[in-house]
Formats: C-alpha cells, structure tokens, sequence
C-alpha cells in the first residue's frame, strides 16, 4: 500500500459560492395593505390558477422530522382587478405525499402595482404575519426562485427578519 497524499486545499477546491445583491424591497406605505381573502370567495378562483406566476419556494427546517416547505404563486382574480396571493405546502402526512394549497388567500388592488412588487408585498406580508403568529424564523433555503431573484427574496426577509425589519418594542 502506498500513501495517498490528501487533496490539496485552496481556494480552487472550495465549493463554487454565489454572491446575490440584496435589492431594495419596495415600502410597503406608499401601496394599500394586502387583504386577506378566501378560495371560492367573489372573483377569487377555486384554486391555483394555472396561469398563476411562480413567485419562490422557501424551505425550514428544525430538525429531521420538523420541516416547513412552501410555494408562492401570483395571479390575477376573474375580473384582473386585484393581485391573488398563493401559498402551498408539502404535506407529507399522508400518503400520497402532496401539495396543498392553504384556502386563504392574500389579494391587493392591481392598479398601478406592477406584479414583481405586488408578489414582493404580499411576500412579506405573509411571513411577518407568520413571524408575529408563529415566530417563524428566517427561512434556511430558497429552493427554487423565478419571478424574484435571489436578491429581490432578501430583500423581502431582511424587511421582515432582519437589518431593515421594523422595531415593533
């Protein structure tokens, strides 16, 4: 048996690391706050749309049989008059494992609210209503991004848990 020397170590040989600017989340005074609504409710669909944007999937997790893992999805109501908020979760505790999408929904005006900020407000509007209700912290991962980036997500977790987040003492 010869001796295998270990690998070498370097900056070479560390894992690829991404760097993300945090965006500026947009003030949520300056626009109405989002409403809560109900699935089925006037103008608001049954269900996830198909047309529905995705937004992101944030995970949790505390502990090997304690996690948390959530989609948000934007739409339009049936009338186009007012931004529909969507979260889902993945209910593995039943079988089949599944997405299942919360009955209650948040909606916020259209008018004058381009769909990347209506998603980034009501984003976190969600989570600070989860954080005050739950103590939800700050998630661990982002699984999957497409209509905000990476930036624009933190920027949205910063407002709710971290340096721009509001002192409510």
């Amino acid at each position: 048996m010869s001796y295998q020397q270990p690998p070498a170590t370097g900056p070479e040989n560390l894992p690829v690391q991404r760097l993300y600017l945090v965006e500026q989340a947009p003030n949520p005074n300056q626009y109405p706050s989002p409403e809560p609504g109900v699935c089925g409710a006037t103008g608001i669909p049954q269900r996830i749309p198909r047309g529905a944007e995705f937004i992101c999937q944030a995970e949790w997790s505390w502990s090997p049989m304690h996690g948390r893992l959530q989609n948000y999805h934007v739409s339009l109501d049936s009338h186009r008059r007012r931004w529909v908020f969507w979260v889902s979760y993945f209910d593995d505790n039943f079988v089949p494992w599944r997405w299942q999408p919360y009955e209650t929904v948040l909606t916020l005006p259209r008018q004058g609210i381009p769909r990347s900020e209506a998603a980034q407000l009501m984003l976190g509007h969600y989570w600070k209503a989860e954080f005050t209700r739950e103590e939800v912290e700050q998630f661990h991962w982002l699984g999957a991004t497409d209509l905000l980036s990476v930036g624009e997500i933190m920027a949205v977790a910063n407002s709710v848990w971290g340096e721009g987040a509001e002192d409510d003492d």
